[in-house]
């Protein structure tokens, strides 16, 4: 569940930097993915131009995290609500989707080196949903059920590899 009063606290943070908070939260989602160092004196700066000592991006950090091993699988994309036009909501999928990729990146994970046939085809699937182009994706219903069915999916690759990849890094719970 996002906690509203943050995100727009967030947001503020981020004012003039360059990066919105769906792009934040796609980064940092993809670094912990990838099983990118947790301490936030080397994701922050590795992941944005920010103070790596703001509690707010710590917070958000840990709050993705812990949703990534929720066992009722409570990771969500951070889109528009669904009163939104199909398009303006594909289209942010689209980005969170290519900084997601990014961030698992600057993980420092060598997925080339990963044999596992779901994840490759999972994350060449990412790939091809972010090439999204908003001349694509037209305002009726068929489009509404597709895009649900690709955040869905999304949603499942980014667990998927979390699972698979991102939490061999994390201590063992008691």
């Amino acid at each position: 569940m996002r906690d509203v009063k943050n995100i727009h606290e967030i947001e503020r943070l981020l004012e003039g930097s360059g990066i919105s908070y769906n792009d934040l939260h796609a980064l940092i989602t993809g670094y912990i993915c990838g099983g990118g160092d947790d301490r936030p004196d080397i994701w922050a700066p590795t992941l944005c131009d920010l103070d790596a000592k703001s509690p707010l991006l710590n917070e958000l950090y840990l709050s993705i995290e812990r949703s990534l091993v929720d066992p009722t699988f409570s990771f969500n994309l951070p889109l528009p609500d669904d009163d939104q036009p199909v398009k303006s909501r594909a289209i942010v999928l689209a980005s969170w989707i290519k900084e997601f990729l990014t961030g698992l990146g600057l993980s420092g994970s060598s997925l080339r080196s990963i044999d596992n046939p779901d994840i490759q085809e999972g994350l060449q699937d990412l790939s091809s949903i972010s090439q999204l182009d908003d001349s694509e994706v037209e305002e009726n219903e068929e489009s509404e059920v597709e895009l649900f069915e690709l955040v869905e999916y999304t949603r499942s690759v980014v667990m998927f590899i979390y699972a698979e990849i991102g939490n061999l890094n994390q201590p063992e719970a008691n």
